[in-house]
């Protein structure tokens, strides 16, 4: 109830799914007016969340959400996630390009089953900071926090120290030192 009442003030509001369930939850939910935009999440080796790029049932969970009477398939996106875990430049290239090549898969098999995809979405920072050509069957980049970068973009070797565009000043009122994490009031540092 409280995400169709905030998608009546919009002119589009877009959702993530990965399951059959979500698909259920919008068709039971419609929202007045207008139809839900949704996009299909796509598991690429980040191993956290979107259907398996190599799974029959992703396909097939495209395919219900383009029949789905009341949902607008969107498209897909994958998050490089697993870029965060690299040590070198050439690991991050490699993860970007292993995605993307999956992906593609993924989404001719959608194509070749008679779906219309037209968004295919990838996104991280440190990914996004090293375009290939393979980006280019890419149709949105969804970079994170490449506009401001910060200190673990920097340590992974995704930007300079001087690319780094604020910091923040906070009491903390908390070191959590096995997690690497401040609490800050609001948010974990």
């Amino acid at each position: 109830p409280r995400v169709t009442a905030f998608s009546k003030q919009l002119e589009k509001f877009h959702v993530i799914i990965d399951s059959e369930l979500a698909v259920k939850m919008l068709r039971d939910a419609p929202s007045p007016g207008k139809n839900w935009s949704a996009f299909l999440k796509v598991d690429c080796g980040n191993n956290r969340a979107g259907v398996w790029w190599k799974d029959e049932a992703g396909v097939d969970l495209a395919v219900l959400l383009q029949n789905s009477p009341n949902i607008d398939f969107a498209g897909v996106y994958v998050h490089c996630g697993n870029s965060y875990h690299t040590s070198s430049s050439e690991e991050v290239i490699q993860v970007l390009d292993d995605t993307i090549e999956r992906l593609m898969t993924f989404v001719n098999h959608v194509r070749q089953r008679g779906v219309t995809c037209s968004t295919v979405g990838i996104g991280s920072t440190p990914t996004c900071r090293k375009p290939t050509d393979r980006m280019k069957s890419l149709t949105e980049l969804h970079p994170g926090n490449y506009a401001f970068l910060d200190v673990q973009q920097w340590s992974l070797g995704s930007c300079t120290e001087e690319d780094i565009a604020c910091c923040v000043a906070t009491r903390v009122i908390g070191h959590y030192p096995r997690r690497n994490q401040a609490e800050g009031g609001m948010c974990v540092l």
